[in-house]
């Protein structure tokens, strides 16, 4: 399932955690009169399974998909968020994309929210708590190596875990 990432545009005027994870699956042209319903994670008690900002969209974006009861889950006005991205968690990457605004890309914007240099954002983008996505990882460089043994296990891993390669 493909998720939109957002940040706040004013981080003041919200209640999320700096840095937390935000998600919806709203398109914008559904928004509820100029509102979007968002989930987010910012691993506020620091648990251990949630290192990147990826990890936390992955949370977040686990209860969207479900609707899982939360207090981490509000409906914002739509120029209160700004989407940076989107998140695929079959492969548990975030990709950066260019705002509205003409912008030529999101960097900076994400960097300031992750309160990060934006040369360390890019260690954010992926997933790394995740088990699925650290063998989805490993399957892609063993496909990468070169060898046929270890290609053909990779295949074959992939196959049964059902992990897109």
């Amino acid at each position: 399932m493909l998720f939109r990432v957002y940040v706040p545009s004013n981080p003041a005027s919200t209640r999320i955690d700096a840095g937390s994870g935000i998600v919806s699956t709203d398109p914008p042209a559904a928004t509820d009169g100029g509102r979007i319903a968002v989930d987010y994670e910012g691993n506020r008690y620091g648990s251990s399974s949630m290192r990147t900002w990826a990890d936390r969209i992955h949370h977040a974006a686990g209860r969207c998909a479900t609707r899982y009861p939360t207090i981490a889950r509000a409906v914002l006005p739509a120029d209160a968020l700004t989407r940076v991205g989107s998140y695929d968690d079959q492969n548990g990457h975030i990709t950066l994309d260019t705002t509205p605004d003409g912008r030529s890309d999101t960097l900076e914007l994400v960097s300031a929210w992750l309160g990060l240099d934006r040369d360390e954002v890019a260690g954010e983008l992926d997933t790394v708590s995740s088990s699925r996505h650290l063998m989805l990882r490993e399957v892609r460089d063993a496909l990468a190596s070169g060898d046929p043994a270890t290609m053909f296990a990779a295949r074959q891993m992939a196959a049964r875990y059902r992990l897109p390669i």
